[in-house]
């Protein structure tokens, strides 16, 4: 079992969700893609027109700025990239979790947590 690589997923109102996306750039982050309302990849940050934004780190971490929208409700998430999500979810049980899922989406299979903290934790790895 292995950890891949991690994401970091915001999802805020879109005022908050814009300066998050604008500071991160002005971070130096590299915007990997900016999406616009009907969802179709932008050039640039617009206040207008935002829904979201991907700041790559690599090939398989990155950082997600959404805005709230219907099925997107505000929240933060840490996801982690592994190399095998059901051993993940085995093991976590055998360690006293209670993972759900999986789910499989965008060519992943995933499974979630909410530990006391409060702080939704996803585990995926790519669908075999």
């Amino acid at each position: 079992m292995k950890v891949l690589g991690h994401r970091f997923c915001y999802v805020g109102e879109k005022p908050f969700a814009i300066d998050f996306s604008k500071t991160l750039a002005a971070l130096g982050m590299d915007i990997g893609q900016v999406f616009s309302q009907n969802m179709l990849e932008a050039k640039e940050l617009q206040d207008d027109d935002f829904s979201g934004a991907i700041f790559k780190v690599d090939d398989v971490s990155w950082v997600e700025i959404w805005a709230e929208m219907p099925g997107v409700p505000k929240g933060i998430m840490l996801q982690l990239i592994v190399d095998d999500a059901d051993a993940f979810a085995e093991n976590a049980k055998n360690n006293g979790l209670k993972p759900e899922g999986p789910v499989e989406a965008h060519g992943e299979k995933i499974y979630y947590l909410v530990p006391a903290s409060g702080l939704p934790i996803s585990f995926q790895s790519n669908v075999k």
